[in-house]
């Protein structure tokens, strides 16, 4: 199962909504995700867009609005009748998908699911049998390289159990 990211989701999504944008002269900005306790999103004056991580667990629609209302404030800084209008233009129902983000608050937003990672085993040493050639490389290699070989050899192995 693939799991998004704010680092995955956010530039694809930005990538997405940002063409009208282009038209009307706007640079593509920097992305920086953090954890905000008040706001979804906002645009600075040097063309980043900083964008909750919490958002990741809205609906797209609601996060291509952040971004779209963000990206706005490239070309109107504050939001009057000149901004309205332009969320208008650039997305009809931006009222809609602003009252439904505000009705949930990101504690109520459903969470992620769990990331499944395989595990190594914790066991020191732990024998592993190496293919031929990889054997023979780790053989020829100096004792500083064997220790991370090793453990890229556990990973490995459990890893491919895992799958």
């Amino acid at each position: 199962m693939l799991i998004t990211t704010p680092r995955d989701c956010f530039p694809e999504r930005l990538r997405i909504v940002f063409p009208p944008f282009a038209w009307q002269s706007v640079d593509p900005p920097g992305v920086i995700i953090r954890a905000m306790t008040q706001r979804w999103g906002s645009y600075s004056a040097k063309n980043k867009l900083v964008l909750n991580r919490d958002l990741i667990r809205a609906s797209i629609q609601s996060i291509d609005y952040v971004i779209a209302h963000e990206l706005a404030h490239a070309l109107e800084p504050d939001h009057g009748a000149r901004w309205q209008a332009l969320m208008n233009s650039l997305l009809p129902d931006w009222q809609r998908r602003k009252s439904e983000l505000e009705a949930r608050p990101a504690s109520s937003l459903p969470p992620l699911p769990a990331l499944q990672v395989p595990v190594a085993s914790r066991s020191p040493r732990k024998p592993v049998e190496y293919p031929k050639q990889l054997h023979n490389l780790h053989t020829s290699l100096s004792w500083s390289l064997q220790e991370p070989l090793h453990k890229l050899a556990q990973f490995l192995s459990s890893a491919i159990l895992f799958w």
